[in-house]
């Protein structure tokens, strides 16, 4: 992920996958005065979050680098990535990758 921008880390996010079909409610706060527009940069790190969550991606639309570290992923779904047209960096370190669905990197 670019060092350049405003990021945001999202630190122990436990995504709690027994309740389908939930939304997930993306809410913080920015410093100085910043807002989910602003950011460029995302880290996930040290989490629960089995798949990618759409929600993060489209309350960031802005997003150019997304870094999801040590946090249990499993599954990238089918056109999750389209959500964030401007994303240039993708890293994924340390997690339990087992399914990349068809069509996960279409749009990008």
């Amino acid at each position: 992920v670019s060092t350049t921008g405003y990021t945001c880390i999202l630190l122990d996010v436990n995504l709690n996958v027994t309740k389908k079909k939930k939304k997930v409610s993306v809410t913080g706060y920015h410093a100085h005065g910043r807002k989910n527009e602003d950011v460029l940069n995302i880290k996930i790190v040290d989490s629960f979050t089995p798949f990618i969550i759409p929600e993060i991606l489209e309350a960031f639309s802005n997003i150019e680098g997304l870094e999801i570290r040590k946090s249990s992923l499993q599954r990238i779904q089918a056109f999750v990535l389209s959500t964030a047209p401007q994303l240039k960096d993708l890293i994924i370190v340390d997690n339990n990758i087992s399914t990349i669905e068809h069509g996960a990197f279409e749009g990008n």
